[in-house]
Protein backbone atom coordinates (compact mmCIF):
# COMPACT_ATOMS: atom_id res chain seq x y z
CA UNK A 1 0.00 0.00 0.00
CA UNK A 2 1.25 3.36 -1.09
CA UNK A 3 1.92 6.21 1.33
CA UNK A 4 -0.48 7.87 -1.40
CA UNK A 5 -3.12 5.74 -0.95
CA UNK A 6 -3.50 5.30 2.95
CA UNK A 7 -3.37 9.39 3.13
CA UNK A 8 -6.13 9.62 0.53
CA UNK A 9 -8.32 6.91 2.83
CA UNK A 10 -7.57 8.87 5.87
CA UNK A 11 -9.13 12.12 3.93
CA UNK A 12 -11.82 10.65 2.70
CA UNK A 13 -12.74 8.52 6.19
CA UNK A 14 -12.32 12.32 8.00
CA UNK A 15 -14.33 14.20 5.14
CA UNK A 16 -17.52 11.82 5.59
CA UNK A 17 -16.95 12.08 9.82
CA UNK A 18 -17.05 16.24 8.73
CA UNK A 19 -20.46 15.87 6.32
CA UNK A 20 -22.31 13.33 8.49
CA UNK A 21 -21.18 15.26 11.72
CA UNK A 22 -21.41 19.31 10.48
CA UNK A 23 -25.39 19.32 9.83
CA UNK A 24 -25.78 17.85 13.66
CA UNK A 25 -23.89 20.03 14.90
CA UNK A 26 -24.99 23.00 13.57
CA UNK A 27 -29.01 21.69 14.61
CA UNK A 28 -27.40 21.66 17.96
CA UNK A 29 -25.93 24.91 18.04
CA UNK A 30 -29.26 26.73 16.87
CA UNK A 31 -31.41 24.57 19.68
CA UNK A 32 -28.81 25.97 21.88
CA UNK A 33 -28.46 29.76 20.64
CA UNK A 34 -32.65 29.70 20.23
CA UNK A 35 -32.86 28.54 23.91
CA UNK A 36 -31.04 31.01 25.23
CA UNK A 37 -32.23 33.86 23.10
CA UNK A 38 -35.73 32.84 24.58
CA UNK A 39 -34.78 32.98 27.91
CA UNK A 40 -32.91 36.42 27.77
CA UNK A 41 -35.91 37.77 26.19
CA UNK A 42 -38.31 36.23 29.27
CA UNK A 43 -35.94 37.85 31.29
CA UNK A 44 -35.94 40.87 30.12
CA UNK A 45 -40.13 41.28 29.46
CA UNK A 46 -39.99 40.56 33.43
CA UNK A 47 -37.66 43.19 34.19
CA UNK A 48 -40.03 45.45 32.28
CA UNK A 49 -43.52 44.02 33.82
CA UNK A 50 -41.51 44.57 37.40
CA UNK A 51 -40.42 47.63 36.32
CA UNK A 52 -43.90 49.11 35.56
CA UNK A 53 -46.53 47.36 37.41
CA UNK A 54 -45.36 48.87 40.68
CA UNK A 55 -45.16 52.66 39.05
CA UNK A 56 -48.72 51.76 37.89
CA UNK A 57 -50.03 50.72 41.55
CA UNK A 58 -48.24 53.10 43.36
CA UNK A 59 -48.79 56.92 41.66
CA UNK A 60 -52.54 57.02 41.88
CA UNK A 61 -53.32 55.87 45.74
CA UNK A 62 -50.95 57.84 46.82
CA UNK A 63 -51.56 61.32 44.09
CA UNK A 64 -56.08 61.22 44.26
CA UNK A 65 -55.97 62.05 47.82
CA UNK A 66 -53.40 65.01 47.92
CA UNK A 67 -54.60 66.27 44.45
CA UNK A 68 -58.09 66.80 45.82
CA UNK A 69 -56.83 68.37 49.05
CA UNK A 70 -53.47 70.11 48.32
CA UNK A 71 -53.25 70.54 45.28
CA UNK A 72 -54.50 74.31 44.22
CA UNK A 73 -52.29 75.54 47.02
CA UNK A 74 -48.67 73.75 46.61
CA UNK A 75 -46.59 71.62 44.91
CA UNK A 76 -46.90 67.90 45.31
CA UNK A 77 -43.86 65.53 44.16
CA UNK A 78 -46.23 62.76 43.89
CA UNK A 79 -48.28 64.27 40.73
CA UNK A 80 -45.30 64.34 38.48
CA UNK A 81 -44.65 61.15 36.47
CA UNK A 82 -41.08 60.38 37.33
CA UNK A 83 -41.61 60.52 41.56
CA UNK A 84 -43.70 57.21 40.79
CA UNK A 85 -40.42 55.53 38.75
CA UNK A 86 -37.88 56.74 41.36
CA UNK A 87 -39.41 55.68 44.04
CA UNK A 88 -39.94 52.17 41.93
CA UNK A 89 -35.68 52.23 41.14
CA UNK A 90 -35.13 50.59 44.69
CA UNK A 91 -37.35 47.39 45.00
CA UNK A 92 -36.46 46.93 41.26
CA UNK A 93 -33.14 46.77 42.12
CA UNK A 94 -33.25 44.71 44.89
CA UNK A 95 -35.30 41.87 42.30
CA UNK A 96 -32.96 42.72 39.47
CA UNK A 97 -29.25 43.49 41.02
CA UNK A 98 -27.78 43.01 37.64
Amino acid sequence: MSPMNWLARVNLAIGAVFAVGAPRAARVCASIRRSHARTAAFAAVGRRMDGRSPCARTRPPKIVPLRRARMHSEFLPPSVPSYAATQNFPRLRENHPD
